[in-house]
């Protein structure tokens, strides 16, 4: 088990923006398992809108049929 993990963000791992982490700890033995990257306000903010800017351009090359059957799936 790696001893760091980082954020995946926009397809890419980085650390948190302020290099944070937070110490992962098992429940049942309480032995140090990883220290793992602490996302910020700014990490997330980021990640919002990585996460929106590809869904949109997937919605936007998808033909309008296809669009449709696809929000009525979601609604239903």
């Amino acid at each position: 088990m790696p001893t760091h993990s980082r954020l995946l963000i926009d397809g890419r791992w980085t650390d948190g923006s302020d290099g944070q982490t937070i110490p992962l700890h098992s429940p049942i033995t309480g032995e140090h398992l990883a220290d793992v990257a602490k996302a910020t306000t700014k990490d997330v903010d980021t990640a919002v809108e990585a996460a929106a800017g590809a869904g949109a351009d997937a919605m936007e090359a998808m033909p309008p049929f296809e669009r449709a059957e696809l929000l009525h799936r979601v609604a239903d």
